[in-house]
């Protein structure tokens, strides 16, 4: 079946493989990004770790609540953008979405050096 793009470079409709590995990285992003919440969250409260971003260092001192809620907000947006399909098509969005994901895991790999001594 053929994609149907909207003017605005959209997916709207389409069940080739571009769309199924769009949807994935989307929904690997944000579960991701829960992951790492709920580790950072976790790793802070305890103070095995710091955090280095400024703006979620910031979220976290006004409230860690605050932080986690952004973070689940933020890979809820994603996950609802894969299931309604309307994922960008858009090189640069690719090009993001897959940078972001090898960062991701790159850090979520690096909560697994300070928690496996943990256990």
């Amino acid at each position: 079946m053929k994609s149907q793009v909207d003017g605005e470079g959209m997916l709207i409709i389409s069940r080739c493989g571009k769309l199924i590995t769009q949807k994935f990285l989307f929904l690997y992003l944000g579960f991701l990004n829960i992951l790492d919440g709920v580790l950072t969250f976790w790793g802070i409260s305890f103070s095995y770790i710091n955090e280095w971003n400024p703006f979620m260092n910031a979220l976290f001192e006004a409230h860690p609540l605050l932080f986690l809620f952004f973070k689940v907000f933020l890979s809820c947006l994603i996950s609802i953008l894969a299931f309604i399909n309307k994922v960008p098509l858009k090189t640069c969005t690719k090009v993001l979405v897959v940078a972001a994901s090898i960062l991701y895991s790159g850090v979520n790999v690096l909560h697994l050096y300070w928690i496996i001594p943990l256990v």
